[in-house]
């Protein structure tokens, strides 16, 4: 329910749009143990609202940790960061990497960025 509510507040949703209160209740979840807000915080940090790039290296920050926790949306996040170079290092490797450890833990996205980047003729190295 928190992270719900953290959603709310993130969107504006039934509340008023408060990005401070989001955080507040993300870091709250972290604290409680709860990993998959590792990838909240790291999307809160990394974009604005309309998707541009904010403070990506805050933000990775927070998907390698979650990563390091075996969040799968942590580490496909992590590896659309490397795919498209948004922190300065375009490397089809590590976006490989991440994604193929995600789908290892079941993801249905990963398996389907892979897909795309085999389709579209990556190398695996």
């Amino acid at each position: 329910c928190m992270s719900v509510l953290a959603d709310c507040y993130l969107l504006g949703i039934e509340v008023p749009l408060d990005l401070e209160k989001a955080e507040e209740i993300f870091n709250i979840l972290v604290q409680k143990g709860w990993v998959e807000a590792y990838a909240d915080l790291g999307n809160l940090y990394s974009f604005n609202r309309d998707g541009s790039v904010k403070d990506i290296k805050k933000g990775h920050a927070f998907f390698t940790k979650g990563a390091e926790l075996n969040e799968p949306s942590c580490m496909e996040w992590l590896a659309l960061i490397y795919e498209n170079g948004l922190n300065g290092k375009n490397s089809i490797n590590q976006a490989l990497r991440w994604y193929k450890k995600a789908a290892a833990l079941g993801s249905r996205y990963a398996y389907l960025y892979l897909g795309r980047l085999y389709y579209y003729g990556c190398d695996d190295a």
